[in-house]
């Protein structure tokens, strides 16, 4: 799916208050063949406003999934398989939960969240991982979660400030 397209249906699918997006690359061959990936796939979601649910799901590699939200009381996932993905979300207000998930060789993982009322959970299977964890404004008492299995270079960060 070019990139241009994906933007449209993006932005299309963000004036609702939820979106899920499924990175299926070349459904008709990967059904045909028995294969389940994709490679070079980007998500992006951007959602303003109060209580917006953001999934994307991606399999494959080198996959870059992107998700912005501004508001209150607004949840974000991001799962990944394969190889060489990323996974970014930033999330500005209050009641806010963002969680990464994945699994594979060589992923890099992003939270970055400013407000009140913050969760964040990154869990990495696999080995090569590296975490970034930023909670910025009251941030004391939140609830955060690493979970790094990891066969061989690792590198977590988590900031609270």
């Amino acid at each position: 799916m070019k990139l241009s397209r994906l933007l449209t249906l993006t932005a299309a699918i963000a004036l609702t208050s939820s979106v899920q997006a499924y990175d299926i690359h070349h459904t008709s061959e990967l059904l045909a063949s028995g294969q389940y990936q994709g490679t070079g796939n980007h998500a992006l979601s951007y959602q303003v406003g109060q209580h917006n649910d953001a999934g994307i799901y991606q399999s494959g590699a080198n996959n870059n999934a992107t998700t912005t939200q501004i508001g209150r009381s607004n949840q974000a996932l991001s799962t990944q398989y394969g190889i060489g993905n990323d996974a970014r979300i930033l999330q500005l207000g209050q009641g806010l939960d963002a969680r990464i998930s994945q699994t594979g060789y060589g992923h890099d993982a992003s939270i970055l969240q400013s407000g009140y009322g913050k969760e964040a959970s990154i869990k990495q299977h696999g080995s090569h991982g590296n975490v970034n964890l930023v909670q910025l404004g009251n941030s004391r008492g939140n609830p955060v979660e690493v979970t790094q299995f990891s066969r061989g270079r690792a590198a977590i960060q988590v900031i609270q400030h």
